[in-house]
């Protein structure tokens, strides 16, 4: 399979309501058809990559669609390329799209049919929650810059589900089970992303029995992170997408606008590296005038600091990668590197789709600051990782072979929870009310003021592979300093920890 091949694969006349549009790309002023080295590609800064529109790869050479402003600079520079005729038409990304919004609600197994737009998410993760009722619980964890809903599903399977003890969100379980948190489309216009979800989802609620390792846990999804980028890249322009739907008090909004989310995180936010983000609200990077100032930020880092997952995925795309923390240059990572010794084995078995590129581990793609999976492992102790699809979107017919590819990458993951030595907490007072509190390691060295604590329910886990014995410290306002040493195991009973209030003996 060529590389890309296809790769923009819309319609281009304007009168074709079942395809993605590409306004403003049916103007040849904004956009000239260009044939041009790979090498060339490569050396381009990635925003620019981002904004070309790649219509074929064959060999060494690109077809692509170019924005007027690249060109420019290429003829500045006397840089070599060849002009081709403009296409007057494409070839449809998805034409079957207007026709699944229209039909509605379709068993799971059939949701595998296409790309998902906003629109289609709400469709069909409600009915989801209609169709699995004892396992699927759909929740709203916010809204975004423009108004849209946030949704994430909870899977929680039925053999040995517990009632909740109040009704609040998120639900606190008698059975406490180990929470896993996937989040894909962060950047609405990576569209394989959502595919990655969607295959998580449907294989856990159809195939669970290939899994038994869920009873043990707790799965929360998001599937769309910025559904205003995801609706403005289906329904403005593919040249938008990547950022949110930031306005800045102007009647009309150009394509340039938006915050990008995974520049916004609060950990490292605004380093002052130049590379690494930007504070010029239409560059591509753009981090947003504070940290975590977007709402879509705020749901997410909410519903992480509540729930203290013990593994993340923040799926992207489309390097082909696993992103190990930490992703921003210059840090050093705690001791042991618990995220770097099991990085390995999450690639058993990947098969990359890509031909010019295998499936690599890496610490980062460029320079970054203010990401979701940094602030995650930082503040939290989150198994946090950013999975790196190998495209940005392909004929669908492609993507059951690119989803089977990488999709050990997260079934090695749930197996860790078998396999991997951890240890599990619950901190309470003596009236058994969980209690928020720090924890304290002898075993780690940690540099850049790394955060463990317990989430809102007490419940404290980490992943702990080769340690045959951890020492804690266990502090809590108003409550006496708590030592404790323990062995990890597999999968253990969760230790309770009663808290005394300082001063009783």
């Amino acid at each position: 399979m060529a590389f890309f091949r296809s790769f923009l694969i819309f319609c281009l006349l304007l009168g074709t309501a079942d395809a993605i549009p590409l306004a403003p790309l049916h103007d040849p002023e904004a956009f000239s058809h260009l044939e041009f080295s790979k090498n060339l590609a490569e050396n381009l800064s990635e925003p620019q990559r981002q904004s070309l529109i790649i219509l074929q790869t064959k060999g060494k050479k690109i077809r692509a669609l170019v924005p007027a402003a690249i060109k420019k600079e290429w003829d500045e520079k006397k840089i070599q390329y060849r002009s081709l005729a403009y296409p007057s038409r494409g070839v449809e990304l998805d034409p079957t799209y207007r026709s699944r919004l229209r039909k509605g609600c379709v068993p799971a197994a059939e949701m595998l049919n296409g790309y998902k737009d906003d629109r289609l998410n709400e469709l069909y993760l409600n009915c989801l929650q209609k169709e699995f009722p004892q396992i699927a619980t759909l929740y709203v964890i916010g809204k975004s810059r423009l108004g849209r809903k946030i949704y994430a599903l909870r899977i929680y399977l039925p053999e040995i589900q517990k009632q909740p003890q109040v009704n609040s969100f998120p639900p606190l379980f008698t059975e406490i089970r180990e929470r896993v948190f996937i989040n894909c489309a962060i950047h609405g216009n990576e569209a394989m992303a959502i595919e990655h979800c969607y295959e998580i989802i449907i294989k856990a609620l159809t195939e669970r029995e290939s899994y038994p390792v869920l009873e043990k846990l707790e799965l929360w999804i998001v599937p769309i992170v910025n559904p205003d980028g995801v609706h403005s890249f289906w329904h403005r322009s593919t040249a938008s997408g990547r950022k949110n739907g930031f306005v800045s008090g102007r009647a009309r909004r150009n394509l340039t606008e938006g915050v990008d989310l995974n520049r916004n995180f609060p950990f490292r936010w605004n380093t002052g590296n130049e590379k690494a983000s930007s504070g010029v609200p239409g560059h591509g990077f753009f981090r947003g005038y504070a940290a975590a100032s977007e709402p879509e930020t705020k749901a997410v880092m909410n519903l992480v600091d509540k729930l203290r997952f013990s593994s993340i995925f923040s799926y992207h795309s489309y390097a082909n990668s696993l992103l190990v923390p930490y992703t921003i240059e210059g840090l050093v990572n705690p001791q042991p590197d618990i995220p770097g010794q099991l990085a390995e084995r999450l690639l058993l078995g990947i098969a990359s789709e890509r031909e010019d590129k295998p499936f690599l581990i890496k610490k980062n793609l460029y320079e970054v600051d203010g990401t979701d999976t940094d602030t995650f492992y930082n503040y939290y102790g989150s198994l946090a990782y950013l999975v790196e699809s190998s495209h940005l979107y392909q004929d669908y017919r492609q993507v059951p072979a690119i989803l089977q590819g990488i999709r050990p990458i997260w079934e090695n993951l749930l197996n860790f929870y078998a396999e991997v030595p951890m240890i599990r907490l619950q901190v309470t007072d003596e009236f058994s009310n969980p209690l928020r509190a720090s924890i304290e390691f002898d075993q780690f060295v940690f540099k850049e003021g790394e955060q463990r604590g317990t989430a809102a329910d007490g419940t404290f886990s980490m992943f702990m592979p080769g340690i045959k014995q951890c020492t804690l410290t266990i502090r809590a306002e108003g409550f006496a300093v708590r030592q404790l040493s323990l062995k990890p195991d597999v999968y253990p009973m969760r230790t309770i920890v009663i808290m005394k209030k300082s001063g009783n003996p």
